[in-house]
């Protein structure tokens, strides 16, 4: 297994993804009913936005069931199924997928790893994420590794990566888009991850074709 310093990757990963829950739950102000009209929507409580978080670590590295996740939260299980339901609830996990996603492609989470800052920091996130999802979780990887790809191709575009690094990272990104369009349920469940994939493609292009 390929091994960054003193830690190999998985490590790393779930070192990550304690550090970043603890962080936005530290920074979660809870919304206050007061002042709220009624019938309009207050937001999620503090129990209620912890549960989005539990279900991102779940979808990710735990094995834990609602039961003990329903336990520690303090509420019925019956509630927590019904919370996980909700699409204000999905809306919110997606979008700690999506900063964390950002938060491991970002070059200075490797400083003291051994990783060239750059280029580098895809496949190193895309590898940190391959070896600590277990093979169950499979679709797990499938579902944060275009996230990943769409976040580097944001930043190459931004800089002044060469065409020749544009069009590498661009191959993966197709790659990856055939691979999961081959698989039928895979392109009905990730189809608008696929369409944000190939859009960032057609931008890339763009750039090295003006």
């Amino acid at each position: 297994m390929q091994r960054t310093g003193s830690k190999e990757l998985p490590e790393l990963f779930a070192e990550r993804l304690t550090k970043f829950i603890a962080f936005k739950l530290a920074e979660y102000v809870e919304p206050s009913k007061k002042g709220t009209p009624k019938g309009e929507a207050v937001g999620f409580s503090l129990t209620k936005y912890q549960a989005t978080l539990f279900t991102l670590r779940e979808s990710l590295i735990d094995n834990e069931d609602l039961k003990a996740q329903a336990k520690k939260l303090g509420i019925s299980y019956g509630l927590l199924r019904k919370w996980r339901s909700e699409e204000k609830f999905k809306e919110v996990v997606s979008q700690h997928e999506k900063e964390f996603v950002t938060s491991l492609t970002t070059s200075d989470i490797y400083s003291g790893y051994g990783v060239i800052p750059g280029a580098d920091v895809m496949e190193k996130a895309e590898s940190m994420l391959l070896q600590a999802l277990q093979s169950k979780k499979k679709e797990s990887a499938r579902r944060l590794i275009p996230l990943i790809y769409g976040q580097i191709q944001e930043e190459l575009r931004k800089s002044d990566a060469t065409a020749a690094d544009l069009g590498k990272y661009q191959m993966r990104v197709l790659d990856h888009a055939i691979e999961l369009l081959g698989d039928r349920q895979s392109a009905i469940k990730h189809r608008k991850d696929v369409i944000s994939l190939l859009s960032g493609v057609r931008k890339t292009l763009a750039k090295i074709t003006a």
